[in-house]
């Protein structure tokens, strides 16, 4: 979904109650919208929606990209379906009649890893998602001198 077409819909979700949270790490939150029609995940930065899975529609707003904020937005959405029919378990991140066509390359990664993420815990949704971390802002590390032995690494978790 591009920013544009998302604008419109984040009008809309900006205004709705927000259920119990499903996920936090720092500031951010996920939670249901309460008060929709359709399945809305919210993704909270502070007391702004900043991301959402709205149907098989997944934004996350630029400024929140690249931090791992999409893997729990979609775990997160998977178990409110799945809790449709009274269970923890699910088999698929998608929703249903969904395939991966309609997806950009960013969104089909992020279902990619989120669906890691829920086979990693044998498809315990609840787990998967207590298991989520929002990846930290890397920072660039000198590069050793190939002579030093140790692998080369451009980056390390802070």
């Amino acid at each position: 979904m591009t920013d544009d077409d998302a604008a419109d819909l984040l009008e809309v979700l900006a205004c709705c109650k927000v259920g119990g949270a499903t996920w936090c790490d720092g500031d951010y939150l996920v939670a249901p919208a309460s008060d929709t029609e359709s399945s809305s995940i919210l993704l909270l930065y502070g007391n702004g929606v900043v991301g959402f899975y709205e149907g098989s529609c997944l934004w996350i707003h630029e400024s929140h990209r690249g931090k791992g904020l999409a893997t729990p937005l979609i775990l997160a959405a998977a178990l409110d379906r799945s809790g449709e029919r009274g269970r923890n378990c699910a088999l698929t991140v998608l929703p249903r009649d969904v395939d991966m066509h309609g997806y950009s390359p960013a969104g089909l990664a992020a279902h990619d890893r989120a669906f890691v993420a829920l086979w990693a815990t044998q498809c315990d949704l609840r787990r998967a998602l207590s298991d989520v971390r929002m990846l930290r802002d890397c920072e660039a590390l000198e590069e050793p001198a190939e002579s030093s032995g140790r692998p080369l690494r451009k980056f390390a978790q802070r």
